[in-house]
Order: structure tokens, then sequence, then C-alpha cells
């Protein structure tokens, strides 16, 4: 049986995509508490759209209930399907697409807003090259990796930066551009990178592809 699927017809119940987790919405406790005994199916599905877990909400909860996506056994295609049909919206499938992007194995990808320079999302292989956990990064401004007071150094990445975003600006992607930014507070580097705009949870961004990094000379 379909558990998810079932459920999912009720009236009241939606599912949403995010950045780390399935939100399941529900209107009452009762139906939150039902919910939860499928999970199994519950994990899988968060398994299957690579987030860490599933949240279940209602009106008024205090705090969700959740089941993490470490609890699922190998990929379940129908319980993918079924979530998929439900976030149908242009919205969803956008957010979605930018998340499979993100996801790729052994790819350097992140995702920043454009405007402010937070940090949204960053791929596994990306984290693990610059020593980052993904909580940690999320709560970054990759603006302090152009900009560092103490080097020249960062006055060539600053501009760069500038040129960067301003060509984004003027048209909605840069293929294999050739900057300099500090890969974290010790390394100054070479980046070759692709960049596009795209829009993620209805905020304007730019997606990242790092192509290559490679160590770049201080000027003091």
């Amino acid at each position: 049986m379909d558990y998810i699927g079932e459920f999912l017809k009720l009236p009241g119940t939606n599912v949403i995509l995010g950045s780390d987790s399935l939100i399941f919405q529900v209107p009452s406790v009762e139906l939150a508490n039902e919910l939860i005994n499928g999970a199994d199916q519950l994990a899988q599905a968060a398994a299957n759209f690579r987030v860490s877990q599933v949240e279940v909400v209602w009106q008024d909860c205090p705090r969700p209930l959740r089941v993490l996506a470490s609890m699922a056994e190998p990929s379940d295609e129908q319980t993918l399907s079924t979530v998929e049909k439900v976030l149908s919206g242009p919205d969803d499938l956008n957010d979605m697409r930018i998340l499979e992007e993100l996801l790729l194995p052994r790819q350097m990808r992140a995702l920043v807003e454009l405007e402010s320079d937070d940090a949204v999302m960053a791929s596994r292989t990306l984290l693990q090259r610059i020593g980052q956990t993904s909580s940690e990064y999320r709560h970054d401004n990759m603006r302090r990796y152009w900009n560092n007071d103490k080097q020249i150094s960062s006055a060539v990445a600053a501009e760069d930066l500038v040129q960067i975003k301003k060509s984004l600006r003027q048209g909605s992607s840069i293929d294999d551009r050739q900057y300099r930014a500090w890969l974290n507070d010790l390394e100054f580097c070479q980046y070759r990178s692709d960049f596009k705009v795209v829009e993620f949870q209805g905020v304007i961004c730019h997606l990242v592809a790092i192509n290559e990094i490679t160590p770049a000379s201080i000027v003091v």
C-alpha cells in the first residue's frame, strides 16, 4: 500500500520540499501521530530526496515530529514518485532541480544569495574542501572570502566579485570565469567556475559550479 500517497489525499494535508527536510503539513496532532506510524516510508521519502529528515507539523504545533532519513532502507521509487506528484508547482519543481544539482556526486557546487552574499547551501564535496559543516556554511557570508582587510590580495579578489556580480545582473550566466578568493582564513586561491542566476524559495541567488581551485600568490 502507498501509505504516503493515501495520506496525502486527505483534506488539509500538504508536503513542502525544504532545504534540508520534507515538511508534511497536516490539520491536527491526531493525524500527525497517525502519519508518524508510517515512519519507514517517511524516512524513505527523505532519503530519496536527499534531505536529512521529515518534519510533520500542524497548526499551533509546539515542535515538529521528526523522522530521520538515516532510518531508510534502499531507494523506493514508488515513494519518490508519490512525493514528486505533490511537489508539482513550478516553484517546488524549480527548487528541486536546484537541490538535485547541488547534490551531484563529487562536484563542488554552492548556492549564494545574489545581493547579500549570504550562503544558502553547498555540496558535500565543497564543504569537505573548505572544512565546514552544512550548518556552519548556512550561517556564513561569502563576502568575507573576497574581502580580507589584512591582505592587498583581498582588494584584487573584491574587485573580481564586483565584476562577477555586475555581469550576473546584466545577464543570467557566466561560463568558465577565472577569479581569486580566499578558500578559508589561510588559503588564497585561483578559481575557475560557472555562475548562473536562479530563484530558490523566492530569493534571487547565484548557483556556482566550481570547476577548479588552485593556490594563488598572496600579496601583503
